[in-house]
């Protein structure tokens, strides 16, 4: 969830919240969630919590910084949380502060803006005990699940072209949605070997290993 000035997927966030009833079970979804986007968008944030309280989605928060730092004049090695002047604690901290003061548990997760990260963030995120996520399914770029994809949409209204795609997987019987955390444990994801290749550009490897006979996907944004 970047900042952003628009209202967020509703009509999205509803199919998620349909699924229970389904399913029997609610929806798992990692969020990766702004601190300026909880600020700016208090009452969306707080529908957000509200079905997770009455367990209507099993929600996974995924440290996104607080700020979003971005700049369009600059390369991206040198963009996000490269940038040198870049207060990592605060952009780390904050955004977990405002977690914790909704009685909400961030996790050992954190997406880097961009799926950008260099050598030199990774090991600052190791100190905090963070575990970077990439994806393979960026879906607003034509990016293709397969198994065992982690599936990236942007469910603040930025790409809606996502949110169309991941729309009709989310209506498939045969694909099976799973717990983020899921990630550390699933035998078909090499997950170290995937968060070591995840420090310059953007991860963007093959994670498959098994036949498609059902699709097994994290769904996060």
């Amino acid at each position: 969830m970047c900042p952003s000035i628009k209202t967020f997927e509703k009509d999205f966030y509803l199919q998620l919240v349909s699924l229970e009833k389904t399913k029997k079970t609610p929806f798992p979804v990692a969020i990766s969630i702004t601190g300026l986007w909880m600020l700016s968008h208090k009452q969306e944030f707080n529908w957000l919590l509200h079905m997770e309280k009455e367990h209507r989605l099993n929600i996974t928060w995924v440290n996104y910084s607080f700020s979003h730092l971005y700049f369009k004049d600059l390369p991206l090695q040198e963009n996000f949380l490269q940038f040198f002047q870049t207060n990592l604690e605060s952009e780390i901290l904050t955004s977990e502060i405002l977690l914790l003061e909704k009685k909400q548990l961030p996790s050992v997760f954190i997406r880097f803006l961009g799926l950008i990260g260099d050598k030199s963030v990774m090991q600052a995120m190791q100190l905090y005990g963070l575990i970077p996520l990439g994806s393979n399914a960026w879906l607003a770029r034509k990016e293709k699940p397969k198994n065992s994809s982690i599936i990236l949409v942007h469910g603040n209204s930025n790409e809606p072209a996502g949110i169309e795609d991941v729309m009709l997987y989310l209506k498939d019987p045969q694909t099976i949605w799973l717990p983020i955390q899921e990630a550390l444990r699933n035998n078909d994801v090499k997950f170290a070997d995937y968060a070591k290749q995840f420090t310059s550009d953007r991860a963007g490897e093959d994670l498959s290993h098994n036949s498609r006979a059902k699709l097994h996907a994290w769904l996060y944004y």
